[in-house]
């Protein structure tokens, strides 16, 4: 996290912290949504039994 700061500083993004944490935020609940949106295809196929 430290690193994101100081690059948010050297960008002359301010508020860096709250900055680095929305983007660390946003990144992890975006990759998981994506992890769930590529099983959403699989998924019919591995509820149904015949």
């Amino acid at each position: 996290m430290p690193r994101d700061i100081e690059l948010f500083q050297s960008l002359g993004l301010e508020p860096a912290v709250p900055l680095a944490y929305m983007t660390s935020a946003l990144e992890l609940f975006g990759g998981v949504a994506i992890a769930l949106g590529l099983l959403t295809r699989p998924s019919p196929s591995c509820s149904s039994s015949k």
